[in-house]
């Protein structure tokens, strides 16, 4: 397994934060993006 560095990490997938990941990304900055829902029904 290989390590990555991110200047940020974002975590869901609203607009507000797909909006910041996206201003950042622009900005230069390198951004991972994490989304996941885990249910149990």
């Amino acid at each position: 397994m290989s390590a990555e560095e991110y200047d940020l990490v974002v975590i869901g997938s609203g607009p507000g934060v797909e909006g910041a990941a996206m201003k950042a990304a622009k900005s230069g900055l390198r951004v991972a993006a994490l989304n996941g829902i885990n249910r149990v029904a």
